[in-house]
């Protein structure tokens, strides 16, 4: 999941101290998060960063992504 935050250090807070996560790395205007191991499993990044991006200036949401257990299940994901 990719989020845009009003505040860095508001969200660090959140995600290490009240959902639990683990602090990965800190990337100028964006943080990482990881549960288990894999490198992040939560990004979030400085809302200004929007200005910068083809998306609306509104949006929270960058990105989510959905692990599959193979190609033919995203297929069927994709066409449900």
């Amino acid at each position: 999941v990719r989020l845009f935050v009003d505040n860095l250090q508001s969200a660090h807070a959140f995600w290490t101290e009240r959902i639990g996560l683990t602090f990965s790395e800190r990337d100028g205007d964006a943080a990482f998060y990881r549960c288990g191991a894999e490198h992040h499993s939560v990004a979030v990044y400085d809302k200004r960063l929007r200005a910068e991006l083809p998306v609306r200036q509104d949006d929270t949401l960058l990105s989510f992504g959905v692990r599959v257990a193979s190609y033919a299940q995203l297929r069927a994901a994709r066409d449900w």
